[in-house]
């Protein structure tokens, strides 16, 4: 049996609940609202109807040929990461932090004298590991080793939003090239070497060489 004190508790709570019914049922604003066109009637033109009034809000710039959110998002991007370096590099961090490294990268990056002064020279290693190549295990180690740099011979692999189900992230694989002209040359020549010895298809799927 309740006590006077628990149903005064009780109504008090029941009130309070109404009150705030008011604000529960109220809709969040929807931010896609505020790029529709209201003036463009969604049966003669949808896509000018939801994205009107964001295209009159974002012209394409003098600079660009195309634009729209991924290339907002992409300078929002870049003006932040810029904004992080420079702090980085400006600040006298401790060795071996975080933004002592990040500092490093920006300044050597940014340094094009001394780019221009050594020119190809921090790539000649990569060159001479293409050069070394004498059969296909090699032609694979000296690919999977550029892996790491971003060329991508015979594959590449990126991480993105699935296909399918929006709300997952997946890793997607696709058929990369050969790079330069000189990575090309010497997987030809490992490719000819090896090939008489190969069985199809895998003999088939190179005579582009």
């Amino acid at each position: 049996m309740l006590t006077r004190r628990s149903r005064w508790r009780a109504a008090a709570f029941v009130v309070l609940l109404l009150a705030g019914l008011p604000l529960l049922a109220a809709e969040k604003p929807d931010f896609l609202t505020a790029n529709i066109d209201p003036s463009v009637h969604p049966g003669d033109d949808f896509f000018q109807y939801g994205n009107g009034t964001w295209l009159k809000r974002n012209p394409i710039p003098p600079t660009e040929s195309t634009w729209g959110v991924g290339e907002v998002v992409r300078d929002q991007l870049y003006a932040a990461l810029r904004a992080i370096h420079e702090r980085a590099a400006e600040s006298q961090a401790p060795a071996g932090s975080d933004d002592q490294k990040i500092g490093d990268f920006w300044r050597t990056a940014m340094d094009v004298e001394k780019a221009r002064k050594l020119g190809i020279a921090p790539l000649r290693r990569e060159f001479a590991r293409v050069d070394a190549v004498k059969n296909l295990q090699q032609a694979l180690d000296a690919a999977f080793v550029m892996q790491t740099l971003g060329t991508d011979p015979f594959f590449a692999v990126s991480v993105d939003q699935d296909r399918k189900e929006s709300n997952v992230i997946s890793i997607y694989a696709w058929q990369g090239g050969l790079g330069s002209g000189v990575l090309k040359d010497a997987f030809r020549s490992v490719f000819r070497i090896d090939r008489s010895s190969c069985k199809p298809p895998f003999r088939q799927d190179f005579q582009f060489f």
